[in-house]
């Protein structure tokens, strides 16, 4: 079972709000009843719209007075209220805000313009996707209007302070009446075999009366054939007609038309040199770049060039020759610096050898001194020698009657063996 939401009071009154007046969008709705109870306040008309059935609370603000309301108001008269559906949440009404307010003898137009409205739609006519763009820079803009007036004088007024190179073409036509659809017509087509880049068709502010003829099936379907964008506009921004669903661009009055189709000319001008300066930017950057290609292109074919390539030969010897002559001095200088230190360090061994030598020498040479014959017989020693003059250490060596020598520190002795004895122990 799907669990059930609760709303808050806030909650439940947006969504309302939000159903009433997204299923009401503009251009407006049309209310047919009987006024009462009309009062103002603080400059606002407040007041209701009944039928048999049903009323409905309705407000128009002070700022809509001025255009929408053409009479005195008053309790009982029949009327069609022109306006958008409102909810105000604070109290949970919702409510009609009225843009214009006509006495009833519309009513039956009112049911006339509402099929015509749905019939259009239903034929794609008010899509967006049908709508020409207006072009940003035209140079000749058609005018459907009255020959006279104050919206011919306005158009003008906009095309000096704006932009004084436009072209305007004025079509004259009836904007009001029942031939005045037949002579809008003919200035759209007159302004079509001209072939001017933008056509507005409007009048000023009136009654609902008044802007019937914009509210026409022929009209509406000469507008939406036109192959030059339109842009309509007619009465006050309240006002609604037929043609301003099927035109390219709606404006709010014939001034805004204007204000919207000719280009202010120090904007352009502002855009002309801004777009100049990217332009000459862009192939300031270009011609940089294509500089830079080109100097690439050029050393590229230098490098390939025997020329270019003899002097890159020679530039690698002279770095090879640079770099021999420098590892040669670098060699020859550590082979310098390995001789000195290897002669300082013989240096260092050979006086290390002479005096080991020295002092073996000194110790070997006290030693053989004291071990020297000569400084025994100096001491009261002698030595025994035998007629063939070797030396006789022992007895063995000598026989009974044989003569030797006894050689003396400072001379010999000849003496005899007179007897031989061995010692014994």
């Amino acid at each position: 079972m799907t669990e059930k939401r609760i709303f808050s009071v806030s909650e439940l009154t947006q969504k309302i709000k939000n159903r009433l007046e997204n299923d009401f969008l503009p251009p407006h709705i049309m209310l047919s009843g009987e006024v009462s109870k009309p009062q103002f306040s603080g400059g606002h008309l407040y007041f209701t719209v009944k039928d048999s059935g049903a009323i409905m609370n309705c407000v128009m603000w002070r700022t809509s007075i001025a255009s929408g309301l053409k009479f005195d108001i008053e309790t009982g008269q029949k009327v069609v209220v022109t306006g958008d559906i409102k909810v105000y949440a604070p109290s949970g009404r919702y409510q009609l805000q009225a843009v214009r307010i006509e006495k009833e003898g519309v009513g039956n137009k009112f049911e006339e313009l509402e099929k015509l409205k749905q019939k259009l739609m239903a034929e794609g006519m008010f899509d967006k996707e049908h709508k020409k763009p207006i072009p940003k820079y035209p140079k000749r803009i058609g005018i459907v209007t009255a020959k006279s007036g104050a919206v011919i004088d306005d158009i003008c007024k906009v095309a000096r302070d704006h932009n004084v190179y436009v072209n305007l073409i004025l079509c004259p036509a009836k904007v009001q009446g029942e031939d005045a659809a037949i002579t809008l017509i003919k200035g759209l087509k007159r302004l079509e075999e001209l072939g001017v880049d933008i056509i507005i068709i409007g009048r000023g502010g009136g009654s609902m009366e008044d802007l019937w003829c914009f509210n026409d099936e022929r009209l509406a379907r000469a507008v939406y054939d036109c192959k030059i964008p339109v842009i309509s506009g007619v009465g006050h921004e309240p006002d609604w007609t037929i043609i301003d669903g099927v035109a390219d661009l709606r404006a709010a009055t014939p001034t805004d038309a204007a204000k919207q189709a000719i280009p202010v000319l120090k904007d352009r001008l502002e855009e002309l040199d801004y777009c100049k300066d990217r332009m000459r930017t862009g192939i300031q950057s270009k011609i940089d770049r294509l500089k830079h290609k080109l100097s690439d292109m050029e050393l590229m074919i230098k490098k390939q060039s025997p020329q270019m390539k003899f002097k890159e030969m020679e530039r690698k010897l002279d770095i090879y020759s640079v770099n021999f002559n420098k590892n040669i001095r670098d060699k020859i200088d550590s082979y310098d610096k390995y001789i000195t230190v290897s002669r300082q360090n013989l240096g260092r061994m050979m006086r290390a050898s002479y005096e080991a030598s020295n002092r073996r020498y000194i110790s070997l040479a006290t030693e053989l001194d004291g071990n020297s014959p000569m400084k025994r017989l100096l001491g009261g020693y002698s030595y025994i020698e035998n007629e063939a003059g070797d030396n006789v250490n022992s007895i063995k060596k000598v026989k009974t009657g044989e003569n030797l020598k006894l050689v003396l520190s400072d001379g010999s002795l000849k003496a005899r063996v007179e007897e031989v004895s061995e010692k014994h122990g």
